[in-house]
């Protein structure tokens, strides 16, 4: 693993895992260099925009990124044909830009920690999906479109101000095996309800 960006750019072919800490606005450009990167965890303070040219790290499988002032993720990120996880936790995202005809392989999709109010258009995108995590966002409801995320195993929406679940939705999430609702503005007769129909066991109960 290369802890810097000057130190990868030596031997640019052996750089396949990346550390970096980024202190402007932006990617710095010579990131685009290391193409055979296949993990890379970038970690700011600053950091409010993803440059198109992160395309060029096409074999990218794992990619992690915080940043409180990032808000917005570019298609280009979403369509890294190798991409299996992304972490986007503990920025402030608002949009995801998904669209018609992706080919996706994204397997771990981790968004908690966010100022997400809803899911994505074209969620269909998404069918290789096995881990969502939206904890910790300003989502009110799960709407049906999850239900294209036929290979979902495992969901979290804790810590949000979800009032009402739909019990026979999650139901028909038919590879789902482990959902966390902590934290909701359920009411007690829900989470009797969720209780009893999802065998669910509430942390604040």
């Amino acid at each position: 693993m290369f802890k810097s960006l000057k130190q990868a750019l030596k031997t640019p072919e052996l750089a396949t895992t990346l550390k970096l800490k980024v202190s402007g606005e932006k990617l710095p450009d010579e990131l685009f260099q290391l193409i055979n990167l296949e993990t890379l965890y970038i970690q700011s303070t600053t950091l409010e925009h993803i440059q198109a040219h992160i395309k060029e790290l096409s074999h990218l499988r794992v990619l992690y990124i915080t940043s409180p002032g990032l808000q917005e993720v570019p298609l280009e990120v979403m369509t890294l044909p190798k991409l299996q996880t992304l972490s986007l936790a503990g920025c402030e995202i608002k949009k995801i830009h998904l669209s018609v005809g992706m080919s996706l392989s994204l397997k771990h999709l981790l968004l908690n920690k966010n100022k997400l109010k809803g899911l994505p258009a074209h969620l269909e995108q998404l069918e290789t999906l096995e881990v969502l995590n939206l904890a910790d966002n300003h989502l009110d409801h799960i709407p049906t479109a999850i239900l294209n995320l036929i290979n979902l195993e495992e969901l979290n929406v804790n810590r949000n101000p979800i009032h009402e679940i739909d019990s026979d939705l999650i139901l028909k999430l038919k590879k789902l095996k482990r959902i966390s609702l902590d934290g909701l503005k359920l009411s007690s007769e829900q989470q009797t309800e969720i209780a009893q129909k999802l065998n669910y066991v509430f942390e604040d109960l």
